[in-house]
């Protein structure tokens, strides 16, 4: 008996090959249907919608998130018209309720009044002017008094200073040094006189004993060239033993540069990227630190012309330059191996360079200007010589006539002027006149007595508290400049004037009256600007801030809303039974031909936050949890589940960020429903959304 796998086998080998086809499209078909079937009684059925429940579709819309709070209306720009100046009112040209304009006349005291007023500004300005007169006086008279004390001062310490010179002079005619230059002239003649009666003398005696004396310095003269000729020779051999010292030199000096340079090169290698950032980074800190002080000088010279200008700015750059100095030093204490390595180098270069120098100038010969003082030395000592050579000749040749005669005539010169400069010195050690003397003595006196009288002089002025006087007579002036401009306001402000523009509220007097200083004549306000006093909260303070946009709303004008906004906020917040709040005040823009009364109820709503064009869905719409909301989405098979990324929400709407496109479905339950999962209905802030109320 065949087993049925078997004879599945055998079956399919004996069918053809179009039967076979056949089959096994048969079988397909039926797997297919079998499938479907299948599929069909296995599959959930879409949920219908309940009574309950509404399709919503998901729109595009403008998300707006407010803070609301109540309050009433106030006119907070008001001024109080009072009189500055007592009298009595003559013109009052306003009534309750008028509008006015700044500038407009209010009141006018009558013409008394005026009269009085006017009267008062006349006597304080002619009180100004006697005062102005005494000071101008006052201070002419000083003026004048303290030059010619000080002039007589002056002139008298001239008198003095020249008193004691001519007393300086009479007591000692000479100085010292012209006394030593004379005794020098007197000494100078007589050697003069001694000379030429020795040259005379020497022609008319036997001369064999100068002779001899002239032959030995005619040997001096020879020792002294052959010494000069040995030293000019020995010059020459002491560049020739230099040279070679100085070669050494330049030796050495290169072989310390190589070893220096290689020591530099060394550590560079060794370092190299951490010294290029190390460089680099010193670089740009010094930049920096040179651009910062540059500013800090601009700002301080600026701040010379423009006090407090830049006041916080010179504080932190001052801190900058702090940081910047203490990061400079950091960096230099870093590198301080590699700028000394650099220092060496630059030691060993200025070595070789000196080195380089010295065998250079060794190397194109001797020094010129000790070379030309030997060989000057060796011609003036030759020239010595030549005149010792010449003497002996004369003293060999005996005594001329003619000599003689040149001799006597100038001993007799010699002598003559001896005798004038021994009678000059003669003179110059006489000494002073003692009677001139002490009449120059009798005039110092005199001199000392006149200054020190200008001096005491000039010294009561000075102890005279003029300086007292004057600010008394100044104070006089400021005091009656201060009643002219009191008399000059006062008088001004006998007409009053509208401060403001605005509405009259309140007027308090009535022609006729009696006015005092600062008593109230009207009160005008300006009905144009309104605010709004109202409360928020602590949790929704922090998200407003002065300058927020609000629409403001009036119980007495339904249905209109007029443009606002914030421009105050309480620094400090009021704590009534645990609820803590904060005072906030709100500008309104009123169009015109809207008239308004204080004490008006209103409503608030500040624009905390506020998106345009976004898909929007009601909250009552949401499902799943806080974390993972969803919505039921319907479909052409029914209503399906479709998780959703929220933002932002109001009272009533809430913004889908992705899982929803514009024109999709989704289903709503109505109001008396709960939603399924954590309870959207108390959602205040949805995926860090802003505030809401």
């Amino acid at each position: 008996m065949l087993r049925p796998v078997q004879w599945l086998v055998s079956s399919l080998a004996s069918l053809g090959f179009w039967r076979y086809l056949a089959l096994l499209a048969i079988l397909l078909g039926s797997a297919v249907v079998t499938f479907a079937v299948y599929d069909d009684h296995t599959a959930p059925e879409p949920s219908a919608l309940s009574e309950e429940e509404q399709l919503i579709p998901v729109r595009m819309g403008d998300l707006v998130n407010k803070v609301s709070t109540s309050g009433s209306l106030a006119f907070p720009e008001r001024e109080s018209v009072v009189f500055n100046s007592e009298g009595r009112l003559g013109r009052l040209a306003v009534v309750e309720g008028e509008w006015v304009d700044l500038g407009d006349i209010v009141a006018r005291l009558d013409d008394s009044s005026l009269a009085h007023l006017g009267d008062a500004v006349l006597r304080a300005e002619a009180e100004l002017w006697e005062a102005e007169d005494v000071l101008g006086g006052e201070e002419f008279e000083l003026a004048v008094e303290i030059l010619a004390a000080e002039e007589k001062v002056l002139a008298s310490e001239s008198d003095l200073e020249q008193a004691r010179d001519a007393l300086a002079d009479a007591q000692q005619p000479y100085t010292n040094d012209q006394l030593q230059a004379q005794y020098e002239a007197v000494a100078a003649a007589e050697l003069n006189w001694q000379d030429a009666r020795d040259a005379l003398e020497a022609l008319t005696v036997d001369n064999s004993q100068e002779l001899v004396a002239a032959l030995r310095e005619v040997v001096s003269a020879e020792l002294a060239l052959e010494t000069s000729r040995t030293s000019l020779s020995e010059y020459a051999a002491d560049l020739e033993f230099q040279i070679p010292e100085a070669s050494q030199a330049f030796i050495n000096a290169t072989i310390a540069l190589n070893e220096a340079e290689n020591a530099l090169e060394g550590y560079e290698g060794r370092n190299n990227d951490w010294l290029v950032l190390r460089l680099r980074e010193l670089e740009e800190i010094q930049d920096d630190l040179a651009t910062t002080r540059r500013d800090l000088q601009s700002f301080r010279a600026y701040e010379e012309d423009h006090p407090n200008a830049f006041g916080h700015l010179v504080s932190q750059w001052e801190f900058f330059i702090e940081t910047y100095e203490e990061d400079e030093e950091r960096l230099l204490e870093l590198l301080v191996e590699y700028h000394r390595l650099e220092a060496n180098v630059v030691v060993a270069q200025e070595e070789l360079r000196r080195a380089t120098e010295n065998l250079g100038d060794l190397q194109e010969g001797p020094d010129l200007l000790m070379l030309r003082d030997l060989e000057a030395a060796v011609e003036l000592a030759g020239l010595e010589l030549e005149q010792e050579r010449d003497r002996v000749a004369e003293l060999q040749e005996g005594v001329d006539p003619l000599l003689a005669g040149l001799r006597q005539r100038q001993v007799e010169a010699a002598r003559a002027s001896w005798e004038q400069a021994r009678t000059d010195l003669d003179e110059m050690l006489a000494g002073a006149d003692s009677i001139d003397i002490s009449l120059k003595e009798k005039q110092v006196q005199l001199a000392e007595t006149t200054l020190d009288q200008a001096r005491y002089e000039l010294s009561l002025l000075s102890q005279r508290d003029r300086d007292r006087e004057l600010a008394l007579l100044e104070a006089d002036i400021a005091l009656a400049r201060q009643k002219i401009a009191d008399a000059r306001r006062a008088l001004e402000e006998a007409t009053l004037r509208a401060p403001i523009d605005g509405i009259v509220s309140a007027v308090h007097l009535e022609e006729g009256d009696n006015v005092k200083v600062d008593t109230l004549v009207a009160e005008i306000v300006d009905t144009r600007v309104v605010e709004i006093d109202g409360v928020v909260d602590e949790i929704d303070v922090l998200s407003i801030a002065v300058g927020t946009e609000a629409g403001v709303t009036f119980d007495a004008l339904q249905g209109e809303v007029f443009d606002g906004i914030v421009t105050e906020i309480a620094e400090e917040g009021a704590n009534q039974q645990g609820v803590v709040t904060y005072a906030v005040k709100s500008r309104v823009d009123l169009p015109e031909g809207i008239e308004l009364r204080e004490g008006l109820t209103a409503v608030v709503e500040m624009v905390l936050n506020e998106e345009r064009d976004v898909l929007l869905v009601p909250l009552q719409a949401l499902y799943g949890t806080f974390d993972a909301p969803t919505v039921r989405v319907m479909t052409d098979t029914g209503a399906v589940e479709r998780p959703i990324t929220l933002g932002n929400s109001d009272d009533f709407w809430v913004a889908v960020q992705a899982g929803l496109q514009e024109g999709d479905t989704i289903v709503m339950e109505g109001a008396e429903v709960t939603t399924s999962g954590a309870g959207f209905r108390q959602l205040r802030t949805v995926s860090g959304g802003g505030r809401r109320r």
